[in-house]
């Protein structure tokens, strides 16, 4: 659990939310419209799909976030077994071939 911690204080520290103020606003109007259809009792179950489906949305984000952290790792280990490019080693290789 601690690292599911660290990974969503990450996730919270570099992610930012892209603008959707248009789907937002959409969303609210339709729930408006189902709500003023609905008894009380529908209504909190809408209200519970609604709570239920922005638990999942979290949890989706957070593991997208631990892939796409998990792969930016791997990469940077490739990357570190291999011996950095160096211009001038290069241009001193091509100096002794020719």
């Amino acid at each position: 659990m601690a690292m599911l911690d660290y990974m969503r204080g990450l996730q919270q520290a570099f992610f930012r939310e892209p603008e959707c103020s248009e789907l937002h606003e959409e969303i609210e109007q339709l729930y408006q419209e189902l709500a003023a259809l609905l008894e009380k009792g529908e209504r909190r179950k809408l209200l519970r799909l609604l709570d239920i489906m922005h638990e999942l949305q979290d949890r989706v984000a957070v593991a997208n976030f631990i892939a796409g952290f998990r792969l930016a790792a791997g990469i940077a280990a490739e990357l570190g077994t291999e011996k950095p490019y160096s211009f001038d080693e290069a241009e001193e290789e091509k100096g002794a071939a020719t």
